[in-house]
């Protein structure tokens, strides 16, 4: 199977964003969660107002994958200073990646994790760190 395309996210992905995380995170930690504390956190954290706010926030790169209108997958990255541990600079934080838990194993994460340290910036992060 081809590789999903890549490209940034806009304003408009704001609400598609926010479904697929919540479709993602609730599949990852559903299983180890109650029910209604997984569902306040989803509700507060992925729905499209939220994903406005973080998408508008300038330091923030969103990279997503998609099969034609939908997305299968998506990077967020921080351009941030990083903590004293981390020496090289710039060094871009990895805050989320999210692949649709239909489209596990068929490539959708790959593509944000390549293109993330050429893309969020303006390029060229010396290095890469998981927030």
């Amino acid at each position: 199977m081809p590789a999903d395309p890549i490209r940034p996210a806009t304003a408009a992905d704001a609400a598609p964003l926010a479904a697929l995380a919540a479709r993602a995170f609730s599949a990852a930690f559903g299983p180890d969660n109650r029910p209604e504390d997984l569902a306040r956190y989803v509700a507060d954290h992925f729905n499209p107002t939220q994903l406005a706010a973080e998408l508008a926030d300038p330091a923030a790169t969103f990279l997503v994958t998609h099969r034609g209108a939908r997305l299968t997958g998506y990077a967020k990255l921080h351009d941030g200073p990083p903590p004293e541990c981390v020496t090289a600079r710039p060094a871009l934080e990895l805050v989320r990646l999210y692949v649709d838990p239909e489209a596990i194993g068929t490539g959708p994460g790959s593509a944000p994790m390549a293109a993330s340290p050429a893309t969020a910036g303006g390029g060229g992060a010396e290095a890469g760190r998981l927030g």
